[in-house]
């Protein structure tokens, strides 16, 4: 075999996936070496991962690749994190719970590969074993709730692939664990876990998101659209595969090794309009899967937004664009950018960022959206640093073709674009 740098580390950074990131590595690289789902959640396993992520950093130093230093950049991410103890927090446990059990319905519904029996077994063991997490004070305690709920309705609906002698006593048993999970977590100090920010607090202009909150305040929201039946769910001269899945709650995009695939929940649902976007991005733009593994959401959730601003002016016959679905969207996320600066940087009052949310959506999702901030501060700002940046990095060029690869400007001390256009998609 020739020597091949990008081969060679590339196959480092999946052993650590497959260690550490199992179901990651499985939904975006399908090996077939994976065998377990669950990894040990420690303070001596992440020390290690901690260490793994800095040397592996350190292997793409000098390699000019652009995926490669999209690698390193995320493995320098990877341990800072890690030092963070962001794994401290106790709904990062049952995230990762409910995100294995979405994951083995949708790529292996018939149980072949992970059969359920020895797995609800597996999910037991796992939660009683886990020792050094607890939730944040207040908001961390509220977001843990959220996701007890979610993971005890994930394990209610599941159907066995195949009749099991004693499917009733496994999943009694595995809600027995979440909540005895979450009781020991309630007897822990409340100030467990930590609420590290997504944007170095250096890096941000206190006053210039003061100034965005201002102008934003004047700006009218728009209506959210009345649903519509039988649209296409994608633009026209675009498409990709899709299947609904009536047991999922939102869209997945299901990668393949020739072709991706959307899964949806029904057709016709608004939000499907985002997941055919970036279902059509991410097959026109390619790229080692890896490099989609390995991207935090913030550096894919922006983009996203330069799409989907894109896409209502390219296609504007498109019911999500004619409609204004998609200006709603755009406005309804640059809201929530300001939000989270308002929450994280002026110490706003929930309240008040509650009633500012309910512009847009239901007290219920503005409430659930107020705890996420909370609990993640400075993730829709940087969300709204990486739009930007592609907006301006990439004007005159195709958005479809381009790789979401971490630039060095997003990391560097805030700069505020001139001619910011607040509430508009455009």
């Amino acid at each position: 075999m020739p020597h091949d740098p990008k081969s060679q580390l590339g196959r480092l950074f999946d052993r650590c996936l497959i260690d550490r990131h199992p179901v990651t590595a499985l939904w975006w690289r399908g090996d077939q070496k994976i065998t377990r789902l669950l990894p040990e959640w420690s303070a001596d396993a992440f020390s290690q991962e901690s260490a793994r992520w800095l040397h592996l950093s350190q292997k793409t130093g000098g390699i000019e690749d652009g995926e490669i230093r999209h690698w390193g950049r995320y493995a320098r991410w990877a341990h800072q994190r890690i030092q963070e103890e962001s794994w401290r927090n106790a709904w990062a446990v049952l995230q990762h719970l409910v995100m294995v059990l979405t994951v083995v319905e949708l790529l292996d519904p018939e149980g072949a590969r992970f059969p359920r029996e020895p797995l609800l077994g597996q999910m037991t063991r796992w939660l009683d074993r886990i020792q050094g997490t607890g939730h944040h004070g207040y908001w961390g305690k509220t977001y843990l709730d959220y996701w007890q709920q979610l993971a005890l309705k994930n394990v209610a609906r599941l159907q066995p692939p195949s009749p099991l002698r004693d499917w009733e006593g496994l999943t009694q048993g595995l809600t027995q664990a979440i909540n005895r999970f979450v009781e020991r977590q309630n007897l822990l100090t409340s100030g467990s876990g930590s609420d590290a920010p997504w944007v170095p607090p250096a890096h941000v202009s206190d006053r210039e998101w003061v100034v965005r909150r201002q102008e934003f305040l004047k700006t009218s929201p728009l209506p959210k659209p009345p649903p519509l039946d039988n649209w296409p769910l994608f633009p026209v001269g675009l498409s990709s595969d899709e299947v609904a899945k009536p047991t999922i709650s939102s869209w997945w995009l299901k990668p393949g090794r020739h072709k991706d695939t959307l899964v949806h929940p029904h057709q016709g649902a608004w939000r499907d309009a985002i997941g055919a976007l970036w279902t059509v991005w991410r097959e026109s733009a390619g790229g080692h899967a890896l490099t989609w593994a390995l991207t935090p959401p913030m550096f894919i959730q922006g983009p996203l937004w330069a799409l989907v601003s894109d896409a209502a002016q390219r296609w504007p016959a498109w019911p999500p664009a004619s409609h204004g679905y998609l200006a709603w969207w755009m406005q309804w996320k640059q809201a929530l950018a300001v939000a989270d600066a308002w929450l994280w940087l002026e110490g706003g009052d929930p309240d008040e960022v509650l009633k500012f949310l309910e512009r847009w959506v239901s007290t219920g999702s503005a409430q659930f959206w107020v705890v996420y901030l909370k609990t993640h501060p400075g993730e829709m700002m940087m969300t709204w640093r990486a739009y930007r940046y592609w907006t301006e990095a990439h004007q005159g060029k195709p958005y479809w073709t381009q790789l979401p690869i971490m630039p060095d400007r997003l990391f560097r001390a805030d700069t505020w674009p001139p001619g910011d256009q607040w509430g508009s998609a455009g």
